[in-house]
């Protein structure tokens, strides 16, 4: 495997490389939401969120753009 200049940068024990499933984003999203519910998803300034909080934040942020006119494709 060619040594990619970022490659130092991650932490080890983790892989370099992953293979990207056949599907939209969301629904990758509802998978990990699914097995990783209570774990954590993000850390942002020590704020520390689960998967399941970022889906709510994410579900309530996509309802308050409908309610504004929002659609998909916009």
């Amino acid at each position: 495997m060619e040594e990619k200049i970022w490659f130092k940068h991650i932490v080890e024990g983790n892989p370099k490389e992953i293979e990207i499933p056949e599907m939209s984003l969301t629904e990758l999203f509802k998978q990990s939401v699914k097995k990783y519910e209570n774990h954590t998803a993000v850390t942002f300034y020590r704020q520390t969120y689960t998967y399941s909080q970022l889906y709510q934040y994410i579900n309530n942020v996509a309802s308050g753009l409908s309610k504004l006119g929002v659609q998909k494709g916009d």
